[in-house]
């Protein structure tokens, strides 16, 4: 008793939820975990308000109580990470040991000689 226009709006509805999940993990390999959490957290909001304006559902104290709770927070969250300074952006010097290691660079052969000698047995390779 389904249409086929049915079936096309189910196919289009797992694209649709395909793409989101490509884009999140994207999202989330090139962004920090809180940004992620944040950015994720609002598809609640976002399924509250689609569900009032194509379902016509009626508004619940709690659902609203919910959505001004994860709305409040998500706010507090984005404003303390744009009151955070980035680490790494300080006069471009790097801020953690591993990224000074990775920053240096030799000024001479002699430096060079030494970035190949065996730590353990002092002999050069």
């Amino acid at each position: 008793s389904f249409s086929l226009w049915d079936y096309f709006l189910l196919l289009l509805t797992g694209f649709a939820g395909y793409g989101g999940q490509v884009f999140t993990n994207m999202g989330l390999q090139r962004e920090t975990a809180a940004t992620g959490t944040l950015a994720t957290s609002t598809q609640i909001v976002w399924t509250y308000i689609f569900e009032l304006a194509f379902l016509h559902e009626s508004i619940n104290g709690w659902s609203l109580g919910g959505t001004g709770l994860i709305l409040g927070f998500m706010i507090i969250v984005g404003i303390s990470k744009m009151m955070e300074e980035e680490p790494s952006s300080k006069n471009g010097q790097a801020t953690t040991e591993e990224e000074g290691l990775l920053l240096q660079t030799p000024s001479d052969e002699d430096d060079l000689e030494e970035l190949y000698v065996d730590a353990e047995n002092d002999v050069e390779v």
